[in-house]
């Protein structure tokens, strides 16, 4: 949670003490890459923090969760559904 605005948050916590210099590099790329993204169908780079050997990258807070939690959870979606999400990335792409 952001403790100056009270917004939930998710955070991808990628621990830095068996990270390659290769693996720190494509983490760059990565966060790099999410800044640039703006698109409702995407999920909203905030910022990154590192903190004791961990570098956080901060992002928007999807109360659902992905899409695959969701299949998990109630198997193969109707066609109906299906449709929807299909529609909602190819918007984001």
């Amino acid at each position: 949670m952001n403790l100056e605005n009270g917004e939930l948050m998710a955070v991808k916590c990628v621990e830095l003490n068996n990270v390659s210099a290769e693996e720190l590099e494509e983490i760059k790329n990565e966060v790099n890459l999410l800044r640039t993204l703006r698109h409702r169908h995407v999920v909203s780079y905030i910022g990154t923090h590192t903190m004791e050997g961990s570098f956080n990258i901060l992002m928007e807070y999807c109360p659902g969760g992905s899409v695959s939690t969701l299949l998990a959870a109630f198997g193969p979606f109707e066609e109906r559904v299906l449709s929807q999400y299909a529609r909602q990335c190819y918007e984001g792409l």
